[in-house]
């Protein structure tokens, strides 16, 4: 195998395992935010938007990159306190603290 085709493997092989990844997410029914360790959002499924614009939201309400964390603290995406809430339960994971979190908030969506 000559160097430039390592090269050219070794650039396609993360984008084949992004799209693989992509796909992925793309197939849960559940919605699906995908954040960095620092909780900014890198990724989202269609499930995800759709809840977002049954609900009064606009797929502009949000880019990528956008720290989710501080985005639940302002209230953006739930009701009264649980968006510290969950912001602190990502927050737990993220520090290695937790395995887990789960949280449901009892905003009633329009549908």
């Amino acid at each position: 195998m000559s160097l430039t085709t390592e090269k050219t493997l070794s650039r396609s092989v993360p984008r084949i395992a992004q799209k693989f990844l992509n796909n992925i997410i793309e197939s849960l029914p559940a919605r699906v935010a995908v954040l960095d360790d620092q909780g900014r959002i890198i990724g989202v499924n269609s499930a995800w938007l759709g809840f977002l614009c049954e609900n009064g939201l606009s797929e502009n309400s949000f880019e990528l990159g956008d720290n989710y964390l501080q985005l639940c603290r302002e209230g953006r995406y739930f009701c009264d306190k649980n968006g510290s809430k969950a912001a602190e339960g990502i927050e737990s994971i993220l520090a290695g603290d937790h395995d887990s979190f789960y949280m449901e908030s009892p905003c009633q969506s329009r549908n």
